[in-house]
């Protein structure tokens, strides 16, 4: 019984911190003058509240192309599964306009070896709780950082060189 009641809390102890490192700060943030999200956060804390005005007039308004598409979908049929690091400062220009689309890229794709893993909202010195700048070496926002099984293969950083959909088809081919 003792140990069934220690299981239980485990469970619930690692429960809580999954939601916990999925919950964000909202804070002001002095260097930018503006009300940001600060931490991990999900896409959904993305479309609503302080950055989701900006999601609702960029995602509707990007339109991927669909050649690019389809063809990432056709050489993610061949690879191992990707994961994608978005790091973002919810206080950025680039990001507000790059981030919906990004996301809007994603559904389009809809393709389950093609996953956003984490996002990572920094404040304008480009820190946040546990982020280890080390690790990401962000110099600028958004960096979408691409990984095949924890090695990465690529980032687009700040702005596409051509269409986001593009670069990251350029990223998946090189792998």
């Amino acid at each position: 019984m003792l140990k069934a009641r220690h299981i239980l809390i485990a469970l619930f102890l690692i429960n809580l911190s999954f939601l916990s490192a999925q919950n964000p700060i909202y804070m002001f943030d002095e260097k930018s003058g503006q009300e940001i999200i600060y931490g991990n956060c999900s896409i959904e804390h993305l479309k609503t509240g302080i950055f989701g005005e900006y999601f609702k007039l960029e995602y509707p308004n990007y339109i991927p192309n669909p050649e690019i598409i389809e063809q990432i979908n056709t050489h993610l049929q061949e690879s191992n599964a990707l994961q994608i690091v978005v790091i973002i400062g919810t206080w950025c220009g680039d990001s507000k306009d790059q981030v919906p689309r990004f996301v809007k890229i994603i559904d389009e794709l809809a393709n389950s070896k093609l996953l956003i893993s984490e996002i990572i909202c920094l404040d304008s010195d480009k820190t946040a709780p546990q982020f280890d700048n080390q690790k990401y070496k962000v110099e600028r926002v958004p960096t979408f950082v691409i990984y095949n099984e924890n090695i990465e293969i690529g980032r687009i950083v700040e702005t596409p060189q051509n269409t986001l959909e593009t670069d990251l088809l350029q990223i998946i081919l090189k792998q």
